[in-house]
């Protein structure tokens, strides 16, 4: 009953990828899939997925239950991603980037006060990500600095 919803988070992310124009850029990509996941998130029930989180997080049983509903969702989405041409690195690549923006966007969207729209906070959540990754693929590699933040 806590992880209601798993399958259907997983459909909404595999369509998204099957839906994407070709040549599409990863962070596109990310954002299709990220705003079908998030399409999941009923309004009505944000307040109980936050108590759902809170049982989650006390317990090591669900948290790993939790861990192990994540890693089969991504091993959907990277299938779908690699069914699509991506080969290598880049479906796993990926796939983490949607994992960690759609965990972050969840997390911060039940802690969030008021009514924080989902897709706004994932709006905020991909544009985050894009900084952090421009900042650590322009960063020296010669020192491990990053450039001044904007």
């Amino acid at each position: 009953m806590l992880f209601v919803g798993t399958g259907e988070m997983a459909d909404r992310a595999v369509a998204a990828v099957a839906a994407v124009a070709p040549g599409i850029t990863a962070f596109d990509l990310v954002d299709a899939v990220l705003q079908a996941i998030v399409g999941v998130f009923d309004p009505a029930k944000r307040a109980w997925y936050g108590r759902r989180q809170a049982v989650v997080d006390q317990n090591s049983e669900l948290r790993e239950r939790d861990q192990i509903k994540r890693q089969t969702q991504n091993e959907t989405i990277a299938t779908a991603l690699r069914d699509m041409g991506l080969d290598g690195m880049s479906p796993d690549v990926v796939v983490a980037l949607i994992g960690l923006a759609s965990h972050a966007t969840y997390t911060r969207w039940i802690e969030a006060s008021g009514d924080r729209d989902v897709t706004a906070l994932a709006a905020d959540v991909l544009a985050e990500l894009r900084t952090t990754i421009t900042a650590l693929t322009q960063g020296s590699a010669a020192n491990g600095t990053f450039p001044e933040p904007v």
